[in-house]
């Protein structure tokens, strides 16, 4: 019997379902996805914590996804629900994740930045595989920027030999921007100053130039 699955992911900006099935030939085939923007990185970003205008729509948005998922016959055990950077950096974290399993039954697993470089390097590996022989063969840099995070995966000959995470993302600069800004030139100014200091972190582990 093939196996549907469901997972959802709240990021910072958004919240996205994916419905897929493990087909015979042993491959994902994406049968429904959906996507909504949220403004849970704004929140948290902002004033530590995730609004209650907020949480209310992301619970809306989940009930609907519920709706959705169960209109696939999808078993329990095969939905996952994960959250990123926002939940995870949000003072009132537990708060929201009581409410979210009261109001839909989903239980949310927060994962950290690492976890979320693993299943990056799952998602690239398996987009490519028996398809680009020069990533099992040459030296990559993966980045992923989100919302609140940086994820940066360097792979030798397609194996993992570096991985770091920063806290550096689109809705975190905007925030960080927009506090400090004076000026258009003093914006320009926080990001160099902002970037330069991530790449310093980096400089001594990551070796761009063999890439």
């Amino acid at each position: 019997m093939l196996s549907i699955e469901a997972v959802i992911e709240i990021g910072a900006t958004g919240i996205r379902l994916l419905i897929a099935e493990y087909t015979k030939e042993k491959n994902w085939q994406i049968l429904d996805h959906s996507e909504l923007p949220i403004s849970l990185g704004y929140d948290v970003f902002s004033n530590g914590s995730v609004s209650r205008e907020s949480l209310l729509e992301c619970l809306t948005i989940l009930h609907n996804y519920k709706e959705q998922i169960k209109s696939w016959a999808i078993k329990e055990d095969a939905i996952s629900i994960i959250a990123t950077s926002a939940i995870r950096e949000a003072s009132n974290k537990e708060i929201i994740l009581d409410r979210i399993f009261v109001k839909t039954g989903f239980k949310v697993k927060v994962i950290d930045g690492i976890e979320e470089i693993r299943l990056m390097y799952l998602g690239v590996v398996h987009a490519i595989h028996n398809t680009d022989l020069a990533f099992q063969k040459n030296n990559s840099l993966i980045i992923e920027v989100g919302g609140g995070s940086t994820e940066i995966l360097f792979l030798q000959a397609g194996k993992i030999t570096e991985v770091h995470s920063l806290r550096l993302g689109t809705v975190l600069i905007e925030q960080h921007s927009k506090a400090s800004m004076g000026s258009q030139k003093e914006a320009k100014e926080f990001l160099r100053d902002y970037i330069a200091s991530a790449a310093d972190q980096l400089s001594g582990e990551l070796r761009p130039q063999s890439v």
